[in-house]
């Protein structure tokens, strides 16, 4: 869901085996990174924002934004 408020499951194929997560700000600076086969995000105590999820994978990159409340 958008805005998000907690935890974020990541929604993929079982085939997508996600490598890294990264987040972004606003401003375009990273401010999170993950590496691993991760399938959701605890967003608790973030401040609240636009920010940008980009997923990179064996099938590739994929970027969402989100509203963090």
């Amino acid at each position: 869901p958008n805005p998000v408020s907690g935890a974020v499951q990541l929604d993929a194929p079982e085939s997508f085996r996600v490598q890294t997560v990264r987040v972004y700000n606003a401003l375009g600076v990273p401010v999170h990174n993950v590496s691993g086969n991760i399938r959701s995000m605890d967003f608790n105590g973030w401040v609240p924002g636009w920010y940008v999820v980009e997923i990179s994978g064996n099938e590739g990159v994929f970027r969402q934004k989100i509203l963090v409340r």
